[in-house]
């Protein structure tokens, strides 16, 4: 699967309306031939927590949260993540490409 990771800060999180920091996780899962998106809260509540804490799995989604890259994009801005220019694109690629490895840090 292709892997996109980066740092951001959500204003709006399970925990709380206040922002946090988060780590995000997405991509494209070849096996699945899908998108996928992780929003970790990374705040120190949630790292004192004794599992992860998750602002966004697109996994706990009905059907296992199908995913497009558009749908990974809005699903960030919904929760007041800022996006990375060319991310959008890069998913795109990944999915045309049938990406299967790969790792890029924003």
């Amino acid at each position: 699967m292709s892997q996109h990771l980066f740092d951001a800060f959500a204003s709006v999180t399970t925990l709380n309306k206040v922002a946090r920091p988060v780590e995000v996780f997405c991509g494209w899962d070849r096996p699945d031939q899908r998108h996928f998106l992780v929003v970790e809260d990374m705040s120190d509540e949630a790292q004192e927590q004794p599992f992860p804490q998750y602002v966004f799995s697109n996994l706990r989604l009905p059907g296992g949260g199908q995913m497009t890259a558009q749908n990974v994009v809005d699903t960030l801005v919904t929760y007041g993540i800022s996006v990375p220019d060319g991310l959008l694109e890069a998913l795109q690629e990944d999915q045309q490409q049938d990406k299967g490895e790969g790792r890029r840090n924003w």
